[in-house]
């Protein structure tokens, strides 16, 4: 057993507060006394403990045991008291045997018993204490005696003997004290769990009660008690449950037991019902019933629920109220339904009155403006005198400004009504930037005014978007700039804001040096029908359409508008849009120089810094070296002082400079070379005949007009320094070379006489052999009949009898004339009218007024049998590219090779000699095929001869290769000799270019 670290024993704790001071132990102590005196008095005296010394002891002995049994009385048992008490007796009892002169027996059992008396009343404490105590004296007490002579050898035996009387007394009192911890054990954990069940019984949520088998509430909580108002002693074993439940609820209950009860279910657990307080107040609570069989009790817990329950009925009441009032509202409701329905039948019908009446109009105007537009066009190309031009260009241009009045409210109604949609197609940001710019060209000159081009050099080349809106608001922007500005420059830049993995977000801006807009008429500048200038003697004209169309489209291509402005100081329109980037689209340069012209200095003479820094960017971006000068005689210190090192080998000259003009620099710099003088190339924003001639005069070698667009100059330079460049056009130019469309057969389909005619002047003045219909059905049978040939149908959509959509879907299914290209040419242009054509099987849509440009370019896109004799190639089909330009030797496509090795001449220029060089024999090895008629063999060189001249762009190879391969398949022994001898001369022809190249341009030799 474990040793308490504590100054009090269980059992003397207990001792002491249960009971006062055991008095049997003090009569043992004055009965063991007794027989002393005794005993004293019948055996000789002692030799070890005379008899005074022995009545001394004793009187000492009941001295102390009189004052421990008063502090153990007064401070209770303090197991130091008790300790001292137990030293005591022991003492007492080896005194005895000391002092027993013969026998010791009676004595030794005297010492027994004081030890066995003491552990029986003390525990195993007060055992150990007086067995260890014991186990020290009596070898002690045995010394003393056997020195004296006074120790018997049988005393071994009875010494012996008590060992065993106390080890068997321990083992008792063992079991007893073992038994007595675990009855102290049980008792305090019993103690515990009635404490917890108690505190969870009084502490629980609700009213709990403990319930006999006969109904009676044994136990019951607090909480129980301020449910029912009855306390404790008024409740427990003295009421069954069932009387505080009113009379209906507890018939109910009884019914659902009985009623569980014979469908074999289990008895209710959960019941509602409504208790009867002790004051007559009924409330509604829970009770949840759970049953012990063993103890035969059962536990409820019992809750009141009267809130709840009043709340229900109050929701219930809400409920119904609710419900009415649902009811009330919606017959309202219904009839402001029916009501609305009938507003928006009139709504949709005043819209298809809207919509019906801007077609309608749109129409009849575009209709005779076409007339008047192209009867301008065809009169200016008629001999008049400088009035009449005048007049006539006064009245194109005025009608012109109508069309575009007519196009803005259209479009804004488009936008209005939600109806505006964008394309998602690839688009060349730069050819847009500079198509709005030649829109301006004409202005440009009228008002004296420069136009900037500005596009950073890591705007992306092409990107997914939509072109027309795009190109719509840089006009827009574009437009009011050049209304607003009548001196200084109109800067149209681009820039990159930031470049994601798939999203570009580029930054527009079109900047002026006009009259500027105050700050309080910036916050209505975007908002429809607004201007700065709102004054009934407005100076400029415009309805404020035009920027309130561009707000409407920005958003629509991801990006944000705003203006920077300054009275006095000019404009700067912004916005920003996001765009697809194309896939596998590189940024940059599409070609690059020579490494013969890299590095070379160049000299850029403009008084406009503007367009002096853009040139620069655009030189070093090329490879130039570049210096600039503001004026023509800063322009000449700089060429004199070149000539003595590092000539220039370029000069870009502006003509109007002040003081000595550019004309003047130039003839100047040419009178000041002795040798070879560098190539000159004159700009102007201008461009008079007069300008460009007196430039060729004093020695300019080209001349470009402002604003100067990157891939123009680079064209340019390219020729000046040795390429030849054949340009091919996108689509949408109508730009028209000479007899273009010469042979062309085409049928007009137009019931307006004048339309009819001023459409067959424009196409017959390009060549064109023009037939005519009245109507779709007219149509029908022209193109049924005998020699109805053509190669594309321009087709009106309002028209009598049977209008264009109709003729349409009649030529594709009735005439099965699939292949035939059907233009529409329509003074329609609302929304939906382009798709409804397209729809009908018709191939494009041109609207009125007919825009001759617009309209060659639809009828470039769609007769696909033409080839232009000025184009070189077939003329290609992406939107985003207006003008490409391919730089071309005798026998080699340059621009295709270089696009091979991404613009490294380089190494285009070791592929094109190893190329030469592995089919310098190919005459030989093809006369030997023949010989042998191994015509597989043979067709087979010739693929792998066509692969790598088309890889290489040596097109006249590749072109011979192919129809010599075709040769061998067929067998066709006499067609290969045939056309062996074109194929040397195709790879002679391509060596010498090759060598030209290798030669003047990559600075190698073969």
């Amino acid at each position: 057993m474990q040793i308490k670290h504590n100054n009090h024993d269980p059992s003397v704790s207990e001792w002491g507060h249960r009971r006062p001071v055991p008095a049997l132990q003090y009569f043992i102590r004055a009965s063991l006394l007794l027989f002393w005196a005794v005993y004293w008095s019948a055996v000789p005296a002692s030799a070890i403990i005379s008899d005074s010394v022995a009545l001394a002891l004793v009187l000492f002995y009941i001295v102390i045991q009189g004052l421990l049994a008063f502090l153990l009385r007064d401070q209770g048992p303090s197991w130091a008291v008790v300790r001292v008490t137990l030293f005591a007796d022991l003492s007492l009892a080896w005194i005895v045997w000391l002092y027993d002169p013969s026998m010791p027996p009676p004595l030794m059992l005297y010492t027994v018993i004081v030890i066995v008396g003491n552990a029986i009343q003390y525990g195993m404490r007060a055992f150990r204490l007086l067995v260890s105590a014991t186990f020290v004296m009596a070898p002690l007490s045995i010394g003393i005696r056997y020195a004296c002579g006074q120790f018997r050898p049988t005393e071994y035996f009875l010494l012996f003997f008590c060992v065993v009387i106390i080890w068997y007394v321990y083992k008792f009192i063992d079991r007893i004290e073992a038994f007595r911890q675990d009855t102290i054990r049980r008792t305090e954990a019993l103690t515990q769990s009635e404490r917890k069940y108690r505190s969870i019984f009084e502490n629980t949520g609700g009213g709990a009660i403990i319930v006999e088998d006969n109904l009676v509430i044994s136990q019951a909580n607090a909480r129980f008690e301020k449910i029912t108002g009855f306390n404790r002693d008024e409740i427990e074993g003295k009421v069954r449950w069932i009387e505080f439940v009113v009379a209906e609820d507890l018939q109910r209950m009884r019914r659902d037991h009985i009623d569980r009860v014979k469908k074999g279910e289990d008895s209710p657990r959960k019941y509602e019902f409504r208790l009867v307080r002790k004051d007559g107040e009924v409330i509604d609570v829970f009770s949840e019933v759970n049953y012990d069989p063993v103890a035969r009790i059962s536990v409820a817990s019992v809750i009141d629920i009267s809130l709840r329950k009043q709340a229900e009925r109050d929701l219930k009441d809400a409920h119904d109220l609710l419900e009415q009032r649902v009811d009330e509202r919606t017959s309202e409701l219904m009839e402001a339904n029916r009501q609305l329905k009938i507003a928006k039948e009139a709504a949709d019908e005043s819209g298809r009155a809207k919509s019906q009446f801007l077609a309608n109009m749109s129409h009849e105007i575009r209709t005779p403006m076409n007339a008047i537009i192209g009867m301008c066009d065809l009169v200016l190309g008629t001999d008049l005198s400088s009035k009449q031009k005048e007049y006539i260009n006064i009245v194109r241009s005025s009608s012109r400004s109508l069309l575009v009045l007519i196009n803005d409210i259209l479009d804004f109604s488009k936008i209005d009504a939600g109806k505006l949609d964008l394309e998602t197609i690839p688009v060349s940001l730069r050819d847009v930037v500079e198509e709005v710019a030649d829109m301006f060209l004409e202005k440009t000159i009228d008002k004296d005014l420069e136009l900037i081009i500005d596009i950073a050099d890591d705007v992306p080349r092409k990107v997914i978007s939509d072109p027309l809106r795009l190109r719509q608001v840089l006009a827009n922007l574009t437009s009011n700039a050049f209304k607003f500005t009548n001196h200084g420059e109109i800067c149209l830049s681009v820039r990159t804001d930031s470049v994601g993995e798939k999203v570009a977000k580029l930054h527009f801006s079109v900047r002026d040096t006009g009259i500027g807009i105050d700050s309080d008429k910036r916050g209505t500048l975007f908002d429809a029908f607004a201007q700065a200038d709102g004054s009934t003697t407005r100076k400029y004209g415009g309805t404020g359409l035009g920027l309130a169309i561009c707000r409407k489209i920005v958003p629509m291509l991801g990006g944000r508008i705003w203006v920077e402005s300054q009275p006095g100081k000019g404009s700067n329109f912004q916005f920003t849009m996001e765009a697809q980037l194309m896939p596998f689209e590189t940024q940059g340069k599409e070609i690059a120089l020579p490494p013969k012209l890299q590095g070379r200095k160049v000299l850029v003479v403009d008084d406009n810094p503007s367009t002096l820094m853009v040139l620069k960017r655009y030189m070093e971006n090329f490879g130039f070296r570049t210096e600039m000068a503001h004026t023509a005689e800063q322009a000449l210190h700089h060429y004199q002082r070149s000539l003595l090192k590092d000539p220039f080998a370029l000069v870009i000259m502006d003509i109007r400079l002040p003081g000595m003009d550019g004309v003047e620099a130039v003839a100047h710099m040419k009178s000041q070379t002795e040798g070879p003088s560098p190539s000159v190339i004159c700009i102007s924003a201008y461009g008079r005949d007069l300008e460009v001639e007196r430039a060729k005069k004093m020695g300019a070698d080209s001349f470009l007009m402002k604003p100067i667009k990157q891939s123009v100059l680079f064209d340019t330079l390219m020729e000046l320094f040795g390429f030849k460049a054949v340009r091919r056009f996108h689509d949408s130019q109508g730009l028209v070379s000479d007899n273009e469309f010469a042979g062309l057969n085409l049928l007009l389909v137009e019931d307006n006489t004048i339309n009819q005619m001023v459409a067959v002047e424009i196409l017959k003045s390009v060549g064109m052999t023009v037939t005519t219909a009245e109507n779709g059905r007219e149509a029908l049978e022209k193109i049924r009949g005998i020699g109805g040939v053509y190669d594309a149908v321009l087709m009106d959509v309002q028209m009598p009898e049977m209008d264009g959509l109709e003729a349409s879907r009649q030529i594709r299914k009735t005439l099965c004339k699939e292949d035939l290209p059907i233009i529409a040419m329509t003074a329609h242009a609302m929304y939906g009218d382009r798709e409804r054509c397209l729809a009908s099987g018709m191939n494009d849509y041109v609207p009125k007024p007919i825009d001759r440009n617009e309209l060659f370019a639809a009828i470039r896109r769609n007769v696909f049998r033409y080839k232009g004799p000025s184009m070189g190639i077939q003329p290609h089909h992406t939107v985003s590219e207006s003008i490409g330009t391919q730089y071309m030797l005798p026998g080699i496509n340059i621009s295709q090779g270089l696009a091979l090795t991404q613009g490294e001449w380089g190494l285009y220029g070791d592929s094109l000699f190893r190329f030469l060089a592995t089919y310098d024999d190919v005459g030989l090895v093809m006369r030997q095929h023949m010989d042998r008629e191994s015509f597989g063999e043979m067709a087979e060189a010739l693929h792998l001869l066509g692969k790598e001249a088309t890889k290489l762009s040596v097109i006249h190879v590749a072109t011979g290769a192919e129809a010599m391969k075709e040769a061998a398949i067929a067998c066709d022994r006499g067609r290969c000799r045939d056309l062996l001898s074109p194929l040397e001369a195709s790879l002679l022809e391509a060596s010498a270019s090759a060598r030209d190249l290798l030669l003047t341009h990559c600075n190698r030799c073969l």
